[in-house]
């Protein structure tokens, strides 16, 4: 019996020893796997300009997955870029690498410290080393790229803005100006069209609308918003935006029409050639340079070639004695209003220019006869349609000193023609009035005679001994004496007074009571700073300004968060919102695009900022 026990027990080791052994062994092996994840993190500069951004690296070795982390640095910004693997099998042995990549960024310079980045592997927790950076300002860029080619001197050298003209900047972009009219008159008002062209694929924002240089030209109007269309310019592709708008001469003369405009754009910072031998099977690649690059804002002013505009003098022949240097095309309608009244009494004279042309140098009409009549001076309104044409109103209040005046008479308008080169004169006809004639028989009194210039007595007349008249009258009656203080609209008045006073003392009240509770103040002024960001938010999208948009939606997302969490709105980062709302919370989705837009260079039309907008009043209503 003992040996059947003895031989049972060694078939069943023998049988259940393999199994233990291998689950031993994928015990340890999974052990020493685990004990063989390090996580290191590495930034390819560690000094960069704040206009510039440099390429974050977290590598992760020993894993073949894992959660791509959240880099934190308070006044840092993230953007993610991407992630790779590597398996290498080295004797036998098996290594997993990974890569997450990412964009850094600065608000200001200064140094800054990158916090360990967390790596959760197989649900385990791993921690790179801390990364210190310093943040140079961004002249530091521009004068590094200066020093490094001739080019980039002699751009550096004019100024923070680099002054590009048509043909010295055909890698950018050039600018045009058509102006209607190349001969004008002083005064005379013509309209003109710029266009700015960029090269499709550039990353470029505005930063003003176009200017007029020089002071031989005054602007009268320029589109807002220029209209923007893709065109093909001698073989190549170029975004153009175009304005339009109106401008005339001061002067007598040939003078420059020139425009100029400031734009910032997003260029490729090159990189320096690397003497690893490795580097040569990649360097020359666009997609790593793009993967790797990082990007610098550049100011340009783009400026259009001179056009030469000759403003000749007005003629002297036949110029009327009443032009007053109105220059266009226009009509004359005169009504008055009262047609009948007296001597003295006034009437209203409205006068209407409408038509074309510079509306600035348009006078008010006069009248051809002023005899025996006072005028005072005309007010004006101006209702524009279109640039350049609409309608100037005149009201004028004029006073007839005669009673023989029947009618007002003809109200004269000149102005020169610069389409027919001649002077025009205006004339409206008469209009009739009617005058009520002055009585004389009852302005003079009445003779009394003699006779009747009798003395009467006069019940209120004072005595001879200073006494009081007696009143002969009654008065009036009243059934009894009301005092003051009961009566009603006394009674009203101390009601409204008292209501007042409650009202401030509510007030008073409701103050101190805010002022010891802080926490509504900053709700309150929370509020207040998202209606701002919000208007701002309109004001960009209806201006396509992509920057300003992202960052004041950055901002109120921000702000926001951080009355709800108690922190600083400026630490908060992409990492925060995931790790506190969850990937998939709208406002961590928004965080992300905005990231994604305003690092990598992508475009948002007005549709995508105002989805992004209303996501955001969303996201902070139901957070």
């Amino acid at each position: 019996m003992k040996n059947f026990l003895r031989n049972s027990m060694h078939s069943y080791c023998r049988t259940v020893y393999p199994f233990v052994a291998l689950l031993l062994l994928l015990i340890i092996t999974g052990w020493a796997y685990a004990g063989d994840v390090k996580v290191s993190a590495q930034l390819n500069s560690d000094s960069f300009p704040v206009d510039e951004a440099v390429l974050l690296t977290v590598t992760v070795q020993g894993a073949s997955s894992a959660i791509p982390p959240s880099p934190t640095g308070t006044g840092l910004q993230f953007t993610y870029r991407g992630q790779s693997s590597q398996m290498q099998w080295i004797n036998g042995k098996t290594s997993a690498t990974i890569s997450f990549s990412y964009m850094v960024q600065a608000n200001k310079p200064g140094d800054y410290t990158i916090e360990p980045v967390k790596v959760v592997v197989e649900g385990h927790k791993y921690f790179s080393n801390p990364l210190s950076c310093t943040v140079l300002p961004a002249s530091a860029s521009r004068g590094a790229s200066a020093s490094a080619s001739p080019r980039g001197s002699q751009g550096a050298s004019s100024g923070p803005s680099t002054r590009l003209r048509s043909g010295d900047a055909d890698k950018i972009g050039f600018m045009r100006i058509s102006p209607e009219h190349e001969t004008l008159y002083p005064g005379q008002l013509t309209h003109f069209t710029v266009k700015a062209h960029f090269r499709r694929g550039l990353r470029v924002t505005l930063n003003s609308n176009p200017s007029l240089l020089g002071n031989n030209f005054i602007l009268h109007s320029l589109d807002e918003k220029p209209v923007q269309q893709e065109e093909l310019i001698n073989g190549e592709r170029y975004i153009t935006l175009t304005w339009h708008g109106t401008l005339s001469a001061v002067k007598e003369g040939q003078f420059p029409l020139e425009f100029e405009l400031d734009a910032s754009l997003l260029m490729r910072v090159n990189r320096q050639r690397s003497r690893d031998p490795f580097d040569s099977l990649f360097g020359n690649d666009p997609f790593f340079d793009d993967f790797f690059g990082r990007y610098s804002r550049r100011e340009v002013k783009l400026a259009s070639p001179k056009k030469s505009i000759t403003v000749q003098p007005l003629p002297t022949t036949d110029r009327p004695a009443d032009f007053k240097g109105a220059i266009g095309s226009y009509s004359l309608a005169v009504a008055a209003s009262p047609l009948q009244g007296k001597v003295g009494d006034p009437i209203t004279l409205k006068m209407i220019i409408s038509g074309s042309g510079n509306f600035d140098l348009v006078q008010p009409p006069e009248l051809t006869e002023t005899k025996h009549w006072k005028t005072y001076p005309p007010t004006h309104t101006y209702d524009e349609e279109t640039p350049g044409q609409g309608q100037k109103r005149f009201e004028q209040a004029i006073v007839p000193t005669s009673p023989d005046i029947t009618e007002i008479g003809a109200i004269q308008f000149s102005y020169f023609d610069p389409e027919l080169k001649k002077y025009v004169s205006l004339h409206s006809d008469p209009l009739p009035i009617q005058l009520e004639q002055q009585t004389s028989g009852s302005s003079s009194p009445k003779s009394v005679p003699a006779a009747d210039l009798q003395p009467t007595s006069s019940p209120n007349r004072v005595s001879d001994n200073n006494l009081a008249p007696l009143h002969t009258k009654l008065g009036k009656l009243v059934k009894k004496i009301t005092p003051l203080y009961q009566k009603n609209w006394f009674i009203a008045l101390i009601a409204a007074a008292f209501l007042i006073m409650l009202s401030a003392f509510y007030f008073s009240l409701r103050r101190k009571l805010r002022e010891k509770n802080p926490q509504l103040i900053l709700r309150k002024n929370l509020e207040q700073a998202l209606l701002h960001h919000f208007k701002t938010m309109q004001e960009a999208i209806d201006s396509s300004d992509q920057k300003t948009f992202i960052s004041h939606c950055r901002q109120a997302i921000q702000e926001y968060l951080a009355l709800q969490w108690g922190v600083n709105a400026q630490s908060i980062t992409r990492a925060d919102l995931q790790q506190r709302l969850g990937d998939d919370a709208l406002l961590q989705k928004i965080f992300a695009q905005l990231d994604q837009a305003g690092f990598s260079g992508s475009t948002l039309d007005r549709q995508s900022m105002t989805k992004l907008m209303r996501d955001t009043q969303k996201g902070v209503r139901s957070s």
